[in-house]
């Protein structure tokens, strides 16, 4: 027996603008389904072009030969993505305790009316669920052997809500401003990909990057541990791909889902928890995180690799360098690594597709070289991080082409220290370039937050241990400069792992490259402006302060305190120069 349409009985809000086929579809399916209340909210034209257009939509979505209360909000100007569509939401929760949400491209199923009615009357008192979704991304899995299941995701394709929920929204996202964003994402997520990725939608939100509403909504369900309901059957067809949405584009796997059958009899779930294994392929197939995961955690097959340690060898040091045309460099970094009287390390290439000599300079010294590639790359950090994947030692050094250590005997003065206790060791640098400044670099053995904020530690001169970066992140490549900074001053300063200065000099660093260059100091200044707002974002106007305030000449002389020889100096001078000081002499009579 066909049974007939449902007929919804929660208020209806219909969100149009500009697209006559897409939304005579959706309306059709919202006349079989025959609400009491129907809200048309539509932004005004942002051109006349536009308004033709407009005009037909507005009379589409209001064609109404039902019993039916029309409610409309037209606007005359246009407000954009962001602004109309969150002010007609509240719009309609201002006048409606709980209803249903649908734009003009998602296309409901009947069953979605009736899920929605159900779920808006059995959770409308119970404030961890927030959220109803129509929408189900699991590809035929079903997730648990309830009708739906429970999610800390909010998929905004056809969905519906309570005034309580929508109450807590704010499109400025001002109350989570001061939030440590990226702490907070990874404290959800559990993963460095996913936290990255989200730091950078609110980063953008918040400079009004991005013109949108919903990254809002899921961004305060998520700060808010809230829980989504999920059918396990797909209800919503998103139809609106293409060159005339808003923000969908191009197809990313998620169109023209079909349908599923929602079961003729709700079944609940018996607890509250929400379904990992289902948010994570959601947030895999959105985010590519497996791909992320193994290029970034790769093992490369043996025979590839032809290693000449085994895999029961412990290595205590990797030694990674990375080149790209800079074939002089590289010859005087490989004969310093190959030259030291300690040898127990790993010596690893990551070359970018050189188009000089490199080549030939690596192939010619091949025998020393444990693992080798030469191709292209997203940059010197890219090139970094394919490194640590390939790493096998406890300490990474990456000593690029350009760059080498200060003797021959470096290795073997230190080597002691590749403990398990410490997280990074670190020594000074005799800094030089090709204008002819060179001079040792001291970096303080006690590192604090203004050491950071004025300066970092070279990691030429530095081993770091390789499972720090799968603890924490990997660099950046998202910076041309400040990754390796903003993964010292995280790890150091936030995370509190162990340090060890090595009181000793260990490369020659040539500071010829990108960072040097005075062209890329606005790059440097806001790459490090961004590192701070997402780390350390309650000391993000001390750091502008420090930076604007503070005057070069006294900050040199504050780096003078880092050299116990230079800063007992300067205080024997302040106190002779205080001492002759003449002395004001009171008139005691």
């Amino acid at each position: 027996m066909i049974r007939d349409s449902y007929q919804v009985q929660s208020p209806i809000l219909f969100l149009v603008f500009n697209r006559p086929d897409v939304t005579a579809l959706v309306f059709n399916e919202i006349k079989k389904a025959r609400p009491k209340k129907l809200y048309v909210a539509a932004d005004g034209a942002r051109d006349i072009k536009e308004l033709n257009k407009c005009n037909i939509v507005r009379e589409i979505a209001t064609n109404i030969d039902w019993d039916c209360e029309l409610i409309t909000l037209f606007r005359e100007k246009n407000l954009g993505c962001k602004y109309a569509v969150s002010s007609a939401i509240s719009w309609f929760f201002e006048n409606e305790e709980q209803g249903i949400i649908l734009e003009d491209d998602c296309l409901p199923s009947n069953d979605f009316f009736r899920f929605c009615d159900e779920m808006l009357s059995f959770y409308k008192d119970e404030t961890k669920v927030r959220f109803i979704g129509g929408s189900n991304f699991q590809f035929g899995t079903k997730r648990g052997e309830a009708s739906y299941y429970f999610s800390n995701l909010t998929h905004v394709w056809g969905w519906a809500s309570w005034r309580r929920v929508w109450n807590e929204y704010d499109v400025e996202l001002a109350k989570f401003k001061e939030l440590d964003h990226y702490e907070l994402f990874n404290s959800i997520f559990k993963n460095p990909f996913l936290a990255n990725d989200w730091y950078e939608i609110i980063r953008k939100l918040y400079n009004n990057e991005i013109d949108t509403w919903d990254y809002q909504l899921t961004i305060t369900n998520l700060f808010s541990r809230g829980l989504s309901v999920i059918p396990n059957a797909n209800l919503i067809s998103n139809i609106g791909f293409g060159n005339n949405a808003t923000h969908t584009f191009s197809a990313n796997g998620f169109e023209n889902i079909p349908y599923g059958k929602l079961d003729e009899i709700i079944m609940h779930p018996i607890s509250f928890l929400p379904e990992s294994d289902a948010d994570f392929f959601t947030l895999n197939k959105e985010h590519n995180i497996e791909e992320r995961n193994k290029k970034n955690h790769f093992v490369s097959k043996k025979e590839k690799l032809n290693r000449v340690f085994s895999e029961k060898n412990s290595i205590k040091l990797t030694i990674i360098t990375i080149n790209y045309n800079n074939n002089v460099g590289l010859l005087k970094t490989i004969e310093s690594i190959i030259n030291q009287t300690w040898t127990d390390f790993e010596f690893i290439i990551i070359d970018g597709g050189s188009t000089d000599e490199s080549l030939s300079t690596i192939k010619k010294y091949d025998r020393y070289i444990n693992y080798w590639v030469s191709e292209k790359d997203k940059g010197v950090y890219d090139a970094m991080n394919k490194g640590i994947q390939l790493a096998k030692g406890t300490f990474v050094n990456f000593m690029n082409s350009g760059d080498y250590y200060y003797s021959n005997t470096v290795l073997e003065e230190i080597h002691h220290k590749f403990k398990n206790d410490v997280g990074i060791l670190y020594g000074d640098s005799f800094y030089f370039n090709e204008a002819g400044y060179d001079r040792i670099e001291k970096t303080p053995s006690k590192l604090t937050f203004s050491h950071f904020v004025n300066s970092g530690i070279n990691h030429q001169a530095s081993f770091i241990k390789r499972d720090l970066f799968f603890k924490h992140f990997m660099y950046n490549t998202e910076y041309k400069i400040s990754s390796d900074w903003e993964f010292f001053i995280y790890v150091l300063c936030k995370r509190n792992e162990s340090y060890e200065h090595l009181q000793k000099t260990i490369c020659y660093y040539d500071f010829s490259g990108i960072s040097a260059i005075p062209e890329n100091l606005h790059i440097y200044h806001q790459e490090r402006d961004i590192i701070i707002k997402k780390h350390f974002s309650l000391f993000y106007e001390d750091f502008v302060y420090y930076n604007t305030v503070i005057d070069r000449r006294i900050r040199k002389v504050y780096r003078i305190k880092n050299n116990e020889i230079l800063w007992s100096i300067l205080k024997f001078f302040i106190s002779v120069f205080i001492f002759i000081l003449p002395k004001n002499k009171q008139n005691l009579a």
